[in-house]
């Protein structure tokens, strides 16, 4: 059944006849294409089971679009003897089917050089052989999935026989290097194919690993060995899918991507699960650890709790406590002992979990024993402490002269007050309340550092706020004397510089000086405070903290004022020196005008008169006093600012005349050159306009006529070179 039409006319009948002379019922189908989600095997059979054939009939199916082929047949005996002459013909191990090859020698070579129906006969005939028993010629190796060439009418030509040969060498060579690749993708496919079959042994031997737990135990641990149970079975599971989807799998050395990606998911694949595998083994080795040590931990736990034990009977019998808190903890760590013992032959994960909270509880009770005998010895070390802490706050109060401070604030009674802390701390100590013991510990430290500390701090005040009033004093005097002076300073400045500058300086200075006045005043009651009678020392050292920092403002205003009393002369000398010189700026931008010749504009004239009028108001306020100094630095900052621009102005009218100058010289060099010129007429009007409006002092204008005049140069010349010297131009004035 030639479907995809790809037998010559008569070949039907032709092989029809072969099949009919031979014993072997054989059947041909061409298929045009083979869908993207079928596989050749898969098609083969589904067509096979189609027509209905028997189990001695054989069907060859051939895919015109792949060029691939597939034999298919069912019969055991014809499977053998393909087998067999397989086994004949190979020298070694070949991982290439006994079909394949039988395919590639007697098929496959004819269907490559385009003899389909040749290639179809040859077959047929060298099955019957094989069937009947007469040995078929010697077969090569190939895969199963053949290439097939279409067949060509090849016209021969004696020219091109060496460029022929050349290129049969290159494919050849090609040819066997893809050959060699494609069987080298097929090695390291079939090396990750099997590693599935090691996966699944070490997945099986992890699972005999666990059947010694599996029934035989209880609580976190059952649902610990279920939890692996369920990974090593889904594992295997998954293992054995994918080597069945490996076994049916077919490659091909035609598809060698596919190979590519089919390698590389399946190794991803394999060493997740790999990774997987190893984390489940590290999981059993732990469980299995636990179970083997358990034992081991709860015998070592028990023999310390005895000794522990032990330790508390001598703590009590030494010491005479009852020790009642470390007793109840005691029992607590034997029943959690005791838990642990009967967890571990079915749970030994949750015995080992009361084993190590049961190790931390020994450890703690262990820490709190041992402390019960350093606080037992230091109970007679908190009265001596106390004793030292009195003698040190009375030492204090006697050198700074501050007992009647220390009585105020009724620091001498702190360490009488620690006694009542001893007391409770005691017991604690008796009852094993050892964390209760350490902090009523650490509170008589704290108050006992504390009063002494406090103290020490008051003596230290009484020093600072002696220090600070007699600077203070000293200040008071200092600034009188400066109040006098500036004072002074001021009343000169009213008769010379206008009152708004120096006006809001003075208002806070003199604000200054009545807040000292008043803390002169009062601090005849901080010496009181600070004195012998009161010690209020805290009180008065605020107080002082307050003038302080008033005294420091003052000293801010004082250096503001005598900074202004000295700038204000800089000033009116500064502004008297801009004045001189905006004069001198004035005759000479007069004397560039007159000089140069150049025309006055109006924009000028405007100018200089705003320029002349704000330079008088500045002379006469500069001759009369008091000094508006704010008034005289504005208006000399405007009569600078407006002869930069008109200096500006006249330089730019300068430039243009210059450049007018230079281009009417340049222009008359040619006069009698281009006397006789087409464009003469044209020049010459150029050139005496562009002169009338220079002598009319229209210098720009007269710069943009000349440069139309001197690209009319340009033009004239043409190829000429220009002139290299020219006349000296006529007289302009």
């Amino acid at each position: 059944m030639d479907r995809a039409e790809m037998l010559p006319d008569g070949a039907a009948e032709r092989l029809s006849a072969i099949r009919a002379d031979g014993t072997l019922p054989f059947y041909v189908l061409t298929l045009p294409y083979l869908g993207s989600n079928q596989t050749p095997a898969r098609l083969a059979t589904h067509h096979y089971n189609e027509l209905k054939l028997g189990q001695n009939d054989v069907l060859l199916v051939i895919f015109e679009s792949k060029r691939v082929v597939e034999l298919t047949f069912v019969d055991p005996e014809l499977q053998m003897a393909l087998d067999q002459w397989a086994a004949s013909q190979s020298s070694g191990s070949s991982d290439v089917s006994s079909s394949s090859a039988f395919l590639d020698r007697h098929f496959v070579t004819l269907a490559r050089d385009g003899q389909l129906e040749e290639a179809l006969g040859n077959l047929m005939l060298e099955m019957e052989a094989l069937v009947s028993g007469t040995a078929p010629t010697a077969a090569g190796t190939s895969a199963t999935v053949t290439v097939i060439s279409p067949s060509q009418n090849a016209v021969t030509n004696p020219n091109g026989l060496a460029i022929l040969g050349v290129s049969a060498g290159l494919l050849l060579f090609f040819g066997a290097l893809w050959l060699w690749t494609s069987q080298l993708k097929l090695r390291q496919l079939q090396a990750q194919e099997a590693r599935i079959p090691e996966l699944m042994a070490a997945t099986e031997r992890c699972r005999d690993q666990m059947r010694p737990f599996a029934g035989f135990v209880q609580g976190q641990t059952e649902q610990h060995v279920d939890q692996i149970d369920r990974s090593l079975s889904e594992l295997l599971l998954a293992l054995d899918s994918l080597r069945n989807r490996a076994g049916e799998r077919q490659t091909s050395l035609l598809r060698k991507s596919r190979t590519d990606r089919l390698i590389i998911e399946l190794q991803e694949i394999l060493d997740q699960s790999s990774v997987l595998l190893e984390r489940i083994g590290q999981q059993i080795a732990e469980l299995a650890d636990t179970d083997k040590r358990i034992r081991t931990k709860t015998d070592k736990l028990g023999s310390r709790v005895d000794v522990l034990r032990e330790k508390l009977e001598q703590l009590k019998s030494t010491t005479g406590y009852p020790l009642t808190v470390l007793a109840a903890e005691l029992e607590r760590l034997n029943a959690s002992l005791a838990a642990a013992d009967q967890l571990e032959v079915f749970d030994p994960v949750a015995a080992s979990r009361e084993a190590a909270a049961t190790r931390e509880a020994a450890d703690h009770l262990e820490e709190q024993l041992s402390k019960i005998s350093v606080y037992d010895n230091k109970l007679s070390d908190y009265a001596k402490a106390a004793a030292a802490a009195a003698g040190t706050i009375e030492s204090l109060s006697n050198e700074h002269n501050i007992q009647v401070a220390v009585a105020r604030l009724q620091l001498q009674s702190l360490p009488d007050q620690s006694s009542f802390i001893v007391e409770h701390l005691e017991e604690q100590l008796r009852q094993g309340n050892v964390d209760e013991v350490a902090r009523l510990d650490e509170e008589v430290e704290r108050l006992l550092t504390e009063a002494v500390e406090r103290v020490r701090l008051l003596g230290k005040l009484k020093q600072q706020n002696l220090q600070d009033l007699d600077y203070l004093a000293r200040k008071c005097e200092r600034l009188a004397d400066m109040e006098v002076e500036l004072n002074a300073g001021f009343e000169e400045l009213q008769g010379v510089y206008h009152e708004s500058l120096w006006q809001p300086l003075q208002r806070e200075f003199q604000a200054h000086c009545s807040e000292l006045q008043r803390m002169r005043q009062a601090m005849d009651e901080v010496r009181l405070l600070t004195g012998e009678e009161e010690q209020a020392y805290e009180q008065a050292h605020e107080r002082l903290a307050r003038w302080l920092e008033t005294a420091q403002a003052a000293d801010r205003s004082v250096n503001a004022c005598r900074t202004l009393l000295h700038e204000l002369d800089q000033r009116v000398e500064r502004a008297r020196l801009i004045h001189a010189g905006l004069e001198q700026q004035l005759r000479d931008l007069h004397h560039l005008i007159s000089t140069e010749q150049l025309t006055v504009l109006p924009a000028w004239d405007e100018a200089f008169a705003d320029i002349r009028r704000s330079y008088t108001d500045v002379t006469e306020r500069l001759q009369r006093m008091p000094y508006p100094l704010d008034r005289i630095e504005k208006e000399l900052a405007y009569c600078a600012g407006e002869l930069r621009l008109v200096e500006n102005q006249i330089n730019t009218q300068l430039a243009h005349k210059r450049e007018a100058e230079r281009l009417l010289h340049v222009a008359h060099g040619y006069y009698d050159r281009f006397a006789n010129h087409a464009y003469a007429s044209r020049f010459h009007a150029i050139h005496t306009q562009s002169h009338q409006l220079f002598m009319q002092g229209r210098y720009e204008e007269s710069v943009l006529h000349m440069r139309h005049a001197d690209q009319l140069i340009r033009e004239m010349l043409g190829h000429e070179p220009p002139a290299q010297s020219f006349p000296p131009p006529p007289p302009l004035r």
